[in-house]
């Protein structure tokens, strides 16, 4: 079966012809198809296309920040089909408003990508190395000269058998910067094998291509790394969770403990549930929420008897420009959160990782009164019914 392809892909005669290699076999697809954006927005985001997968979007808060860059109370959008997902962070982001909100700080905005130089001899490695610390500058204006925004803030080198990695770690302005350092370091690699000495023929390639857990990223930081803490009243805690703050930090001790034993690459609960909804939502790459999901959450008793609970999310590869941010539907989630378009990336990593803190919250607070799994079984059990019709009709909001 050929899928049909036109200089014009996103045209909607060459759409249909798509869509009928599914009709031929008696495969409807009355849902996939119905769409209100235009094709045509989608050029550069995907190949072949034959319509929308159309996941619910739910609105979770008011939630208060009090950060550098984002300020105020927001209300978020998550996308999921994850049900009580929405419930959960609400809640949490209500006992983080109702304690005067969390407290943010990015500690560094740079995407790190490595690339490996093959050396004859260690003895070249070692002067390889040597220059191209002596060269920053020179490389530097290689990999500026490929892109209006991006800046190269530090380069690092590892001597390692037979080669040398250099890291580059560059700043990406509002972009999620992934292709913009890709192809930067492209450009400085091959003026590097030009200029410096000892390296083999044809000998460096670019490295790691990211989206997974690595442990140098949590350490280094990877996009921008963003701490979120707020310290949450004892009676506010009772009220909501029906648990004290000795109940919680005993929970979690027992959770490090067992983190531990499991070798977890993480020392959170569940990072990955809203940041995932949350991407999703606002056009960001999901593929990048496992080097997330490498952070840590703190949690002790305040000095004033409260509960004090810091999110330390490394690694949040996030973006207001270039793209999934222009499609419409993620478009009009970044208007949600005044994160549309340049100037919004740092107040968006903020938002971000307020909403892992949230999640969090909310978590233990329920795991500590029992009330995890009761709150599952009525929210987020979808059973078929005889009542709920297998093909509903479609519907247009307006």
């Amino acid at each position: 079966m050929k899928i049909p392809r036109a200089e014009n892909n996103v045209s909607r005669e060459i759409i249909s012809e798509r869509v009928a290699l599914f009709n031929n076999t008696g495969v409807d697809l009355p849902h996939t198809t119905h769409y209100s954006i235009d094709p045509a927005a989608t050029t550069g985001n995907i190949e072949n296309f034959i319509g929308v997968a159309q996941v619910p979007v739910g609105l979770a808060g008011p939630l208060l920040i009090n950060g550098e860059h984002a300020q105020g109370e927001f209300l978020v959008p998550l996308a999921t089909t994850e049900g009580a997902l929405v419930a959960s962070y609400s809640r949490g982001m209500k006992a983080i408003t109702d304690s005067g909100g969390c407290r943010t700080h990015i500690r560094s905005d740079f995407f790190l990508w490595p690339y490996m130089f093959r050396t004859r001899t260690l003895d070249a490695a070692i002067e390889f190395a040597q220059w191209c610390e002596q060269h920053f500058q020179e490389i530097a204006r290689e990999m500026e000269a490929t892109t209006r925004h991006g800046r190269l803030l530090g380069m690092r080198t590892t001597i390692l058998d037979q080669g040398v990695l250099v890291y580059f770690e560059m700043n990406t302005g509002d972009a999620m910067g992934a292709n913009m350092v890709v192809g930067a370091g492209d450009a400085a690699c091959k003026w590097i094998a030009k200029e410096a000495p000892g390296i083999e023929p044809n000998g460096w390639w670019g490295l790691d291509m990211g989206k997974k857990a690595v442990e140098l990223r949590t350490m280094r930081g990877m996009g921008k790394s963003v701490i979120a803490e707020v310290v949450l009243p004892e009676p506010l805690l009772q009220k909501l969770f029906r648990a004290g703050p000795e109940d919680i930090v005993g929970w979690h001790n027992a959770m490090q403990r067992c983190w531990m034993d499991m070798c977890s690459h993480g020392r959170q609960c569940m990072f990955a549930n809203g940041l995932a909804a949350l991407y999703i939502a606002c056009g960001q790459d999901v593929a990048y929420v496992p080097d997330a999901t490498n952070g840590r959450l703190g949690v002790s008793v305040a000095p004033d008897g409260g509960l004090r609970v810091t999110a330390d999310v490394p690694c949040l590869i996030v973006g207001t420009v270039g793209g999934g941010c222009g499609l419409p539907t993620q478009k009009e989630c970044l208007r949600m959160l005044g994160c549309e378009g340049a100037g919004s990336a740092r107040k968006f990593a903020e938002i971000a990782a307020a909403v892992a803190l949230a999640g969090e919250i909310s978590l233990m607070g329920a795991v500590s009164a029992n009330e995890f799994v009761g709150a599952h079984e009525r929210l987020g059990r979808n059973r078929p019914t005889a009542d709920r019709a297998e093909e509903p009709s479609v519907v247009s909001q307006s």
